[in-house]
């Protein structure tokens, strides 16, 4: 595995916190699944109108990974591959995934996404579901109301609820969770506090110690998600008003979606083309934090540093001193606060792009040897 990946970014405790609660995984082995469909069978079970509930992987494409539970091995997935409490999954990158649910609920996963099986408990009338996410992003499409019943999206920094409506999740390297509700009412609480929020609009938990955010009007790269990940948003998106069908690019499909993402001046992942916020002060970054959570100053939550070269390391370092591809300078305790995280302590002297110094209970959170973490997941990996 390249520990130098261009996709590093600075880790929080909160994104080693999360490896470290999962340090019993295994890499998985055997060739991955190419694109399926989903199979009429399965599409036929999600009508089923009351009983036991059952979920199962309805669409696969390219790199995708169960894990029975407590069991070490990774395993292909296949579709129709039935899911019970304590199973895990994993998309790798270029991949996605479909599950689907008795009572009619489909949860899609992005690239890069892992989620645990948590609840699959009450019946078709009143479901009760919980997914822990782990890495990546998820949109849980929910038509109908739940009765008595409730779907959670669990993450380190708080939890997400759907009901009734179209919700999405992301969870990106530093713990920072990012809502939005495409459709219908949705909710976002830790123990600090919680928020509703409706159709076109986000709601954010930026930090462990801080409540939920006030909802905002959805931005558009978080739209551009919806497009690319699930059928059928941009259709809703023009429906609810998010979309003036004029906007959308020449050749796009509006029931898959391909082609239909929206042109960015500013890509808020990388903090490419992005304006700084007028508070943000360039020399140490302070207030400098774009809404996706990416701070192209430190590059703190950034998939990579704007204008830095991954072959050479040419503009990677980063204003505090740290080269994000040659590692030079990237030691965690520069950051990593012990009185707020108390793993910080045994980590102050680890270095996240080469790995020196990172080893927690025989993991290291940054080679991942000794971790048993499925393809592409690690604390660095971008969702």
């Amino acid at each position: 595995m390249n520990i130098r990946s261009p996709f590093l970014t600075i880790l929080s405790a909160a994104a080693l916190l999360a490896v470290a609660c999962n340090l019993t995984l295994t890499t998985p082995s055997g060739d991955a699944p190419t694109a399926v469909p989903a199979s009429a069978a399965a599409l036929a079970a999600a009508e089923t109108p009351a009983g036991p509930r059952q979920a199962w992987l309805s669409e696969l494409e390219n790199e995708v990974f169960w894990q029975p539970f407590e069991q070490e091995e990774w395993l292909a997935a296949q579709v129709d591959q039935a899911l019970e409490n304590g199973n895990r999954v994993n998309t790798g990158a270029e991949s996605r995934a479909a599950v689907a649910f008795s009572e009619g609920t489909l949860a899609r996963l992005a690239p890069n996404t892992l989620f645990i099986l948590h609840d699959l408990s009450g019946t078709t009338a009143e479901p009760q579901t919980l997914l822990e996410l782990l890495k990546g992003e998820l949109f849980v499409i929910l038509e109908g109301a739940l009765g008595g019943g409730t779907f959670k999206v669990d993450t380190i920094s708080g939890t997400a609820s759907v009901r009734g409506t179209w919700l999405g999740v992301r969870l990106n390297a530093l713990g920072q969770l990012f809502a939005t509700c495409l459709e219908g009412v949705c909710s976002v609480a830790n123990s600090l506090g919680s928020v509703q929020f409706s159709g076109g609009q986000r709601a954010e938990i930026l930090d462990a110690g801080a409540p939920p955010t006030p909802p905002e009007r959805m931005e558009p790269y978080q739209l551009n998600a919806w497009i690319a990940n699930v059928p059928g948003a941009v259709n809703l998106a023009v429906d609810q008003g998010l979309l003036d069908p004029d906007d959308l690019p020449e050749g796009c499909d509006p029931a898959t979606g391909e082609g239909c993402e929206l042109p960015l001046d500013c890509d808020p992942l990388t903090g490419a083309g992005c304006d700084l916020p007028p508070d943000c002060d360039p020399a140490t970054g302070l207030g400098c934090t774009l809404p996706s959570g990416c701070n192209p100053i430190t590059g703190q939550g950034c998939d990579l540093p704007p204008g830095c070269d991954p072959d050479t390391g040419e503009g990677c370092t980063l204003p505090w001193g740290c080269n994000l591809v040659t590692g030079e300078g990237c030691l965690l305790g520069a950051f990593c606060d012990s009185s707020v995280y108390p793993e910080c302590a045994l980590l102050e002297n680890c270095n996240f792009i080469t790995g020196e110094g990172c080893v927690i209970e025989g993991c290291n959170i940054v080679t991942l040897e000794g971790c048993g973490l499925p393809p592409g997941v690690g604390p660095g990996t971008g969702p």
